[in-house]
């Protein structure tokens, strides 16, 4: 097993780690752990932009304790997972619909380890992802929970949009977007916009100084393209009507 290890941050009981080849060849990193105790059904954890498997070691184990088994995904493009683009820095998708493929290939292959019913937690980009999975029904689950799911993004213009898409057709999708950070700093805790809670952002920062892989900068300009799409796709009249 690959998994990063800090101190206060236990990796969950019986957890495995598998990996698969996504579409294009990408290898995809997936955790599966068994629930404790009398058995639930299973929970599909969907991590947001930057995220990894790692940092949600306390939420799986808590699933956990509570009967669940959990699924986690290393998004394409971030975690341990494989690159498109050379700089591994770089946040960056072709389509949704690759993501979409990596889960509902990796739940087929590892249905054995999750009991139903199936319930999605999905997180920011992983919101997006996996509500373009249920709408093309790549994935079926029994129930779905979405924190600050990315259904828009804010500031994004119409102009900025078809800049990504024309850049995208020159063959300049793996480009950074314009004006994203192109480096990984570690981030100070009195500045950060995300948490108030100084020991989990300790622990996250600590692991990403454990293991480089895991950093990630900002997106590319394929990648605000690609996101654009995808979250357009969610506006056309009767789109989700089939979820």
């Amino acid at each position: 097993m690959t998994f990063v290890r800090v101190p206060g941050n236990d990796i969950p009981e019986g957890a495995e780690e598998h990996w698969l080849e996504g579409r294009g060849g990408v290898k995809v990193r997936v955790l599966t752990a068994p629930a404790r105790g009398a058995v639930r059904g299973s929970v599909i954890v969907a991590p947001g932009r930057t995220e990894f498997i790692e940092k949600y070691f306390e939420v799986i184990r808590e699933l956990q304790g509570r009967g669940f088994a959990v699924f986690c995904i290393d998004w394409r493009g971030q975690g341990l997972s494989g690159r498109e683009v050379e700089n591994g820095l770089k946040g960056h998708f072709v389509t949704f619909d690759d993501p979409v493929n990596d889960l509902s290939t990796a739940l087929r292959l590892l249905s054995n380890k999750l009991p139903r019913p199936h319930i999605g937690l999905a997180h920011s980009m992983g919101g997006a992802i996996l509500l373009r999975a249920l709408q093309t029904r790549r994935v079926e689950l029994d129930a779905a929970a979405f924190s600050a799911p990315m259904w828009g993004i804010a500031g994004l213009k119409d102009l900025q949009k078809k800049y990504a898409r024309f850049m995208v057709s020159l063959g300049l999708g793996g480009t950074f977007a314009p004006s994203v950070e192109t480096k990984w700093k570690r981030e100070n805790f009195k500045r950060n916009p995300v948490t108030h809670d100084k020991e989990r952002h300790a622990r996250c920062q600590g692991l990403i100084s454990e293991e480089p892989r895991l950093a990630l900068a900002g997106p590319t300009i394929g990648w605000v393209s690609a996101a654009a799409d995808a979250i357009e796709s969610f506006r056309q009249p009767g789109a989700l009507a089939n979820i």
